[in-house]
């Protein structure tokens, strides 16, 4: 027999809906909301809208694209992400009932659904102006509240999971091959990792079991395969059972989790060609899995499995709801003569849905009979949201599918919802053990954090951005991350401010196993290290800690170094403590510059944010922003003439692709060069702007606006015979402000001279920001791969010593797409690094690599940033240097406030950056590399936040650059 699905509420409970006056038939009269029907699906993707194909009707799924893929992310997020979901169907919708057509995101249902009760709670307490939720969405929320103080169950009953119904269906297959004289019962669960190392799906088959009158026979078989990161992406479970004959039987159930297989059906790769040659993209896929699998378990790729897992199972669970369009790649897998059988869900969704029809909890509208996918806070392109349709299509065939982002009301309540949950950070605290010790040199380690009876950790605090971390002494705190790896492990992480993550997972014996950074080497110092470089006992009594181990420290001054190398960062910081810093200010200095580095890489589209591990962010933004701030105060008892100068180099020529003519400087890359300029010239030190002749009218522009340039030597009068375009002007008659000098390369033996006048002007640093550099056959290319060298002259010579030669300056690059020169520190990961579907990280990175690195190399989303962001720390050094925060030394014994235009705090300088794109617009000369358009946007990002719109997060696509700039002023404070 066929149990019903449990995920929907007993037939004879109580409808405590129906006694407040509300059923179904009432959803269309609710003010404010079209008739969904009191059905909603939600899933992290388009895969709830493929489980529910069986469902007659107007289906209506919510894909949270945020949350995609979310199979891979740490289980804290999840629970976080499917309270998001649960709440736009519920909430923002209006929906009666919400599934969870996500296996990973149903696993947590428990604690979303405490998220969502907790949000629902704080937003009824909440005044019309204080609350994340305006219109239908706020009365809604304010109706749940009642109904869910006079029923504590209310909504845990609304939203269902597909877990146990999937469950109950597996075991009553094993229950019916047991029937007809089996003894064993494979079964194969493909999910992802997150669904994996949640354990629900073996529990929930093994509850199953019991409930059809199967009584256990000792403790269950459980074996389990780990990848390098300790996580478990192979799970083996064999259950034995023994039946009301006194037969024993065994259910083998192999857990298996496929991180590529989500982004790849997400982009409708499947269909394409695979990459060994070997069939189709899927077909590759499900070898790649099985391959794994294998050497996962046995070191092997082509081991084959024994015993009960030895031939193909007896049942394929398909338990991600994105995994039907892997079925057919599956069986061919298996071969023809298998006579394995897939449960997929959709015929689980359609009897949860039935179900809730039946006892008339619930309905969908009957017309039209389609399914309606919504992809929440996605910048989803047409090309993208049709990909995503024909995957659909494929799977459900002969219905109607529309896939379409939120629209703007929606999308605004879905952000209001975000804000609220991911500034919750309970989370946080209750995935601590009850008592945390942090050993770490120079910090009066080791430190015991125990957790109090109010729930809280004496010793933790939460800082204003809603981040846990962990006080260290003098003031000093360290953020505490979210959980990693399997829960019940006690895994907590300590960001160290650099990057580097000491991550500690409790082993049984009551010590703590320490696991060193990924991408980087074991710490030596601060803990005791192995031989094979890799792990670190750490117990508890702290007897292993030994900071003189292997000869060096972890730390200098308290500054956490770099695990690779732990004198990256000792000369900044040596510099730093000969000008009379403290270790706290130092600390405070490194962590700012450190944050200001994951900041300025975040929210990017091109892939380059993820490889800013790869050049040390942290310490590379430190150190630039040091070398700097050591040459303004080296400079300050010299005459002018001996000081030492830094030399800027910029411009990026924009080609019209169509016609494949030159237009002028693209208005990313000039803007960030003379906001550097700018700081060095208000602290005395000498600056040299170096350009080529396209981008010299862009550079021209961007100095004028940033009062560099007193005058230009051009009228602005259109009627004047002698009017000349912007676009066409010159430093030729302009007068710079003094301290300021311009280089224009023209031509061949350009480079050989610019180099020889920096020499003269006793040059001691050279930045690059938005140059192109030549790849490894000197070709000069865009983002897109297309050659412009006939646009733009190879500047990269300026960073490269010749034959016989040292440069005489340290270089600093700083780029945002991995063409600019600098970013040859990275070559490899630009050219090499994949993505979970093992798809570039950097679209064209093989054409576009650059060649030429430097010795700091700073990543960003767009380039400007990364050097506002540097001018901006230089000055904080420079301040905290000088001890006076606001003015300039010169000025400290006077008294006198700063003159006009000294920058001085973070905000002062995204302003002032502001100011000059919004002058050069003005002008005609903000020319958007990506639009190739004169606008108020910076690599196709709007620069000023809407007036109304609230803040959005980085990287969505209602973000703007006024929204990172908060950010950023918030790290000073």
């Amino acid at each position: 027999m066929e149990s019903k699905p449990s995920g929907v509420p007993p037939q004879g409970q109580k409808r405590k809906q129906e006694d407040q006056g509300e059923g179904p038939a009432e959803k269309k009269s609710r003010p404010g909301y079209q008739n969904l029907g009191t059905v909603g699906f939600v899933d992290s993707g388009i895969g709830g809208a493929m489980a529910a194909g069986l469902v007659e009707g107007h289906v209506r799924e919510f894909g949270s694209q945020v949350a995609l893929p979310i199979g891979d992310k740490h289980p804290n997020q999840i629970e976080t992400f499917t309270a998001q979901m649960v709440a736009q169907s519920l909430i923002v919708d209006g929906h009666e009932y919400a599934i969870i057509a996500c296996n990973t995101a149903s696993c947590k249902k428990e604690k979303a659904v405490e998220h969502l009760e907790n949000f629902i709670k704080r937003e009824a307490g909440r005044s019309d102006d204080e609350s994340q939720l305006s219109g239908p969405a706020r009365a809604r929320v304010l109706e749940l509240a009642a109904k869910l103080e006079a029923d504590p169950d209310y909504i845990k009953d609304r939203v269902l999971s597909i877990v146990e119904p999937t469950a109950e269906r597996a075991a009553q297959k094993a229950v019916n091959a047991f029937n007809n004289g089996e003894s064993s019962y494979s079964i194969l669960i493909d999910s992802t990792d997150g669904t994996v190392n949640s354990k629900a799906y073996p529990e929930a088959i093994h509850a199953a079991m019991v409930k059809e009158g199967f009584t256990p026979v000792g403790e269950p078989v459980v074996v389990e395969s780990k990848d390098e990161n300790g996580q478990s992406a192979v799970r083996k479970t064999a259950y034995t059972y023994r039946n009301d004959k006194g037969e024993e039987k065994v259910v083998a159930i192999t857990s298996r989790g496929n991180p590529a297989w989500v982004p790849a059906i997400e982009a409708g790769q499947l269909s394409d060609p695979a990459t060994d040659g070997q069939g189709t993209r899927a077909d590759e896929l499900v070898r790649n899995s099985r391959a794994r699998s294998n050497e996962l378990q046995f070191g092997e790729p082509n081991t084959h499995l024994n015993a009960a897992f030895a031939d193909p199972p007896d049942l394929n669970m398909l338990c991600c709801t994105h995994y039907p369009a892997m079925r057919s790649a599956l069986q061919s897998d298996y071969g023809e003569d298998a006579s394995t059988e897939f449960l997929q869900q959709d015929e689980v969704v359609r009897a949860m849905v039935q179900e809730l029809q039946e006892q008339e909890k619930a309905t969908v509208t009957e017309k039209p009979n389609k399914i309606s996918v919504r992809l929440g806070d996605s910048s989803v392109s047409p090309d993208d949201a049709e990909k995503k349709k024909q995957v659909i299509q494929k799977v459900v065939p002969g219905r109607e599918v529309e896939v379409e982002p939120l629209g703007e009301e929606e999308s605004d309540q879905f952000q209001g919802v975000r804000r609220d949950m991911e500034h919750n950070r309970d989370d946080l605290v209750r995935a601590l053990p009850d008592r945390v010790k942090v050993a770490m040199a120079d910090l009066k380690g080791p430190s015991d954090y125990t957790r109090q009876e109010d729930g809280a950790h004496a010793g933790l605090h939460v800082n204003s951005n809603g981040d846990l971390a962990m006080d260290l002494g003098e003031g000093v705190f360290v953020q505490v991350k979210e959980e990693l790896g399997r829960e019940g492990q006690g895994v907590y992480v300590v960001d160290a401010g650099d990057n580097s993550v000491f991550r500690f997972i409790r082993q049984e014996d009551g010590t703590f196993q320490y696991e060193a950074p990924a991408r980087q080497k074991a710490a030596d110092g601060t803990l005791h290290v192995t031989d094979d470089g890799k792990k670190t006992a750490w117990k508890q009594d702290n007897k292993n800690v030994d900071p003189k181990k292997r000869g060096g420290s972890v730390f200098v001054a308290g500054i956490p170094t770099s695990q690779a190398d732990p004198e990256l960062v000792r000369e900044s910081v040596e510099f730093l403590q000969s000008q009379g810093l403290s270790p706290s200010e130092i600390r405070k200095q490194f962590s700012v510059a450190s944050q200001a580095a994951r900041l300025v890489a975040s929210g990017e589209t091109r892939g380059i944010g993820p490889l800013s591990v790869a050049a040390n962010p942290g310490e590379s933004m430190f150190n630039a922003a040091t070398d700097i701030t050591q040459i303004i105060v080296e400079n300050r008892d010299k005459p002018m003439e001996e000081r030492q100068s830094v030399g800027i180099v910029s411009g990026f020529t924009v080609v019209d692709n169509d016609g494949k003519t030159k237009l002028f400087g693209e208005n990313d890359g000039p803007p960030g060069a003379v906001m550097l300029a700018k700081t060095l010239i208000q602290n005395g030190t000498p600056a040299t702007l170096v350009m080529d002749k396209g981008s010299e009218s862009s550079f021209l522009a961007a100095a004028k606006a940033a009062g560099l340039v007193v005058s230009d030597g051009y009228t602005d009068d259109k009627n004047d015979p002698n009017y000349v375009p912007p676009q066409q002007r010159t430093f030729e008659n302009a007068t710079l402000v003094p301290g300021l000098k311009i280089i224009v390369v023209d031509g061949e033996g350009g480079v050989e001279a610019a180099k020889q006048q920096l020499k003269e002007s006793n040059t001691g640093l050279l930045i690059s920001t938005e140059r192109p550099s030549p790849n490894s056959e000197g070709v000069l290319s865009n983002m897109r791969g297309q050659p412009i060298n006939e646009f733009n002259e190879d500047l990269s010579g300026l960073f490269e010593a010749g034959e016989g030669e040292t440069l005489p300056w340290k270089t600093i690059g700083i780029g945002d797409g991995g063409n600019e020169i600098g970013l040859g520190t990275i070559r490899a990961a630009v050219e090499g690094d994949k993505k979970p579907d093992d798809t570039p990280v950097v679209n064209n990175g093989q054409q576009i690599s650059a060649r030429v690195g430097t010795d700091e190399t700073i990543l960003a989303s767009v380039s400007n940033n990364g050097a506002v962001f540097l001018a901006a720390l230089v000055q904080g050094q420079v301040n905290a240097i000088d001890g006076t925060g606001r003015v300039p030394p010169e000025l400290t014994e006077s008294g006198e406030a700063p003159p006009e235009g000294y920058l001085v705090t973070h905000r002062d300088f995204t302003e002032e950056y502001k100011k000059i794109i919004d002058q050069m617009y003005a002008e005609g000369m903000s020319l958007d590399g990506v639009s190739k358009k004169n606008d108020q946007t910076v690599d196709g990002r709007e620069l000023h936040r809407p007036e109304g719109q609230e803040p959005a997060e980085i990287g969505t696509p209602d973000a703007t650059h006024d929204d990172m700039f908060d950010e950023f002023a918030k790290l000073a404070a």
